[in-house]
């Protein structure tokens, strides 16, 4: 759930005493607890809690103390967004759900959020609200007690709080903490492990050969280490392979959150079990891999994942200035030649040189273009270029390749409004540089001097007309 400027909400949180018709419940300093780690986690600010301890279901929803006061602070912008729990919190009724999520979302910049239902509606259109609903909500009619009960609202379970009764076994890289049954500590050489996969992924290393790298070494495969620290695993594998990388890559876990899966079945007439719920305890244990590096291995993986040939960070091609290595497709050595091309386009900007005299001066040279140049190397060129012009240069010298970085531009799309927005996804460090870090920053501001130049004249030549 992607919350676009946080800074922009004052939050309101609306918790309730209740106990659904399946015998199940939520207590309201749990509630709390699940709210406050959603909005630290999307840095949103808390500005008043709204708490309902009446369990009466007989008093229409709106008539309930917490829920007028939530409304009169709406209607006077004291907040602009909801948060709850889940929809149960506010009522098992489909119906009074819809009715008073209408009511929050009266004004046009209010939103509403559950945190459980993974929902974020940011409109008080009827159709909107069905919109979003619907794929999170399952409506049904039941038999309990002899009566139909219709538009009963059957909840995903998305985060609760960490409580004792949590018993699992400590996934690769974590200890059991002696004096307690859920409590994970990190267990060092396992943890280095860890580190060493998702630093290979960003790398470009593939999950065979990081498999690879790790067989031909002799590091200790999962179950092997287990079996060395004195546990049963069910079955000891003498080999790492793709799966066991998948696994670890992916694994939320090592973020700090406890995750676990509850398991059912769709009828009791069957036998096959599947997932049904997701419960996540945040800030369970101490993390092995910050956020920034857990996001970018998963970029990489869902780029692997969607295709083989389409990585998200496609490093297969080098720039203009590099070759690939050849022990590795995705890592850049300097090829000196074209290297010397890229200093002399740098040099000349800061030389005071415009775009188009760089063009005529490699032109009259004879300087191979780009598409030549790969050409040359036996290197497929969709299209032979037999001219530098100024489009090139500029892209050239606005490249962050050049200082040893891989840079990528993910699209992201807003939940609320369906606004596409660009966000720079910068790989440091992966290679040599060919340009130094201050002359890249000399050339950028040469280049804005010039277009804030170019734009004043502009400017003045109108205002003289």
């Amino acid at each position: 759930m992607n919350i676009n400027n946080p800074e922009q909400f004052t939050v309101g949180v609306y918790v309730s005493k209740w106990d659904d018709d399946f015998g199940s419940g939520s207590d309201i300093p749990s509630q709390i607890r699940i709210i406050e780690n959603f909005c630290e986690l999307k840095n949103l600010n808390i500005v008043d809690y709204y708490i309902d301890n009446n369990s009466d279901s007989k008093i229409d929803l709106m008539d309930r103390a917490a829920i007028k006061r939530l409304v009169n602070d709406i209607e006077s912008e004291k907040i602009n967004l909801v948060v709850v729990k889940d929809l149960d919190s506010l009522s098992t009724d489909f119906k009074m759900v819809k009715k008073i999520i209408q009511v929050i979302l009266s004004k046009v910049k209010n939103r509403f959020i559950s945190v459980e239902n993974e929902i974020m509606i940011g409109s008080n259109s009827v159709k909107e609200i069905n919109d979003k609903l619907k794929s999170k909500i399952r409506r049904r009619r039941y038999r309990m007690g002899g009566r139909l009960k219709p538009n009963v609202i059957l909840k995903k379970i998305y985060s609760a709080p960490h409580s004792d009764n949590v018993i699992c076994r400590p996934p690769f890289g974590y200890l059991l903490k002696s004096d307690s049954k859920n409590e994970f500590i990190i267990d060092r050489p396992a943890a280095d492990i860890v580190v060493e996969i998702f630093a290979k992924i960003i790398e470009g290393y593939s999950y065979q050969k990081i498999a690879n790298n790790f067989n031909e070494r002799g590091v200790l495969t999962v179950s092997q280490y287990a079996e060395k620290m004195g546990r049963n695993p069910r079955k000891v594998s003498n080999q790492w392979n793709t799966s066991t990388i998948y696994q670890i890559a992916t694994n939320e876990i090592y973020l700090g959150h406890l995750i676990k899966s509850n398991f059912g079945r769709p009828t009791y007439k069957s036998k096959n079990q599947k997932k049904t719920e997701k419960i996540v305890y945040y800030n369970a244990h101490e993390p092995i891999i910050d956020e920034q590096t857990f996001k970018m291995a998963q970029n990489i993986t869902h780029g692997r994942t969607k295709s083989n040939t389409q990585k998200v960070i496609n490093t297969r091609r080098a720039p203009f200035g590099y070759d690939t290595d050849a022990n590795n497709n995705n890592k850049f050595v300097i090829d000196p030649e074209a290297a010397a091309v890229v200093r002399t386009i740098f040099n000349r900007i800061i030389q005071g040189y415009f775009y188009y005299q760089i063009a005529d001066e490699f032109n009259s040279n004879g300087v191979l273009t780009i598409s030549q140049y790969e050409d040359k190397k036996g290197k497929k060129q969709r299209k032979i270029s037999t001219k530098w012009n100024t489009s090139t240069i500029y892209k050239l010298v606005r490249n962050e390749v050049y200082l040893g970085h891989i840079v990528k531009i993910q699209k992201i799309v807003d939940e609320v409004d369906g606004s596409v927005k660009k966000e720079k996804i910068i790989i440091r460090n992966t290679h040599e540089p060919i340009i130094s870090e201050d002359v890249f920053k000399l050339v950028q501001k040469i280049i804005r001097n010039k277009h804030s130049t170019n734009a004043s004249d502009t400017d003045s030549e109108k205002s003289e007309e």
